[in-house]
């Protein structure tokens, strides 16, 4: 899902929210209205921010946030006072800051010559210009891997390219003589296909799995 379409999804649900949320307060739910349930505005924006491409761990933050509002408010847990709650958070940030600013990328080539590219807490960005290109893989958690295979060249026919998406993102620029087929198998994340070419000499069978986070494969 691109990003205007996610910001439209985003606004629909705050306003579905709002609404459902005056309902609560209107009827013979008053307990369940705006005092209560305001958490879930938290829930909504740090839900659909991990789906962007920068800021996961703020979104995660903010999700987390709202769930333990959420919980608290509604007795759900034990009840701890605000004083406590807010110095908790900030340590909370500060790790994710921290955690970030040192996160770990590699890229590492087997044996078999494959690579095979990460990125925990981190970014990662390549530019691929493998002369007989097989097969790449890319692990992204809570991270981002951005390849640039426009300058790669296939001695043969098929290729393919595996990826793992956990709260993270992955862009994969193709030549635009390939012909990707994506079978990427999305959990509550996304995948996006949108290379041009549909047959070709040249095929990229692109595999894996996205968790809280996205993977997009074009061209330029």
């Amino acid at each position: 899902m691109d990003e205007s379409k996610r910001g439209k999804l985003t606004f629909g649900l705050v306003l579905l929210l709002t609404g459902v949320l005056l309902f609560l307060q209107l009827g013979p739910y008053p307990g369940l209205g705006f005092g209560n349930l305001w958490p879930l505005y938290l829930v909504v924006f740090g839900f659909m921010g991990l789906f962007n491409r920068t800021g996961k761990g703020f979104s995660l933050i903010l999700l987390l946030v709202g769930v333990f509002f959420l919980l608290r408010n509604l007795n759900v847990m034990p009840y701890i006072p605000t004083m406590y709650i807010w110095p908790s958070v900030i340590v909370l940030v500060a790790v994710f800051v921290i955690i970030s600013a040192v996160g770990k990328k590699s890229h590492v080539v087997s044996a078999d010559g494959a690579s095979r590219y990460s990125a925990l807490f981190g970014e990662t960005k390549e530019t691929v210009r493998d002369q007989d290109f097989k097969s790449l893989s890319v692990s992204a958690v809570f991270g981002n891997v951005a390849l640039d295979l426009s300058e790669a060249e296939m001695q043969g026919e098929n290729a393919s390219i595996d990826i793992f998406v956990l709260f993270g993102g992955a862009e994969i620029v193709l030549p635009e003589s390939w012909a990707a087929q994506v079978k990427i198998t999305p959990i509550l994340g996304g995948a996006e296909n949108k290379t041009t070419t549909q047959t070709g000499a040249h095929k990229v069978l692109v595999t894996g799995t996205t968790i809280f986070g996205g993977a997009e494969i074009r061209t330029h």
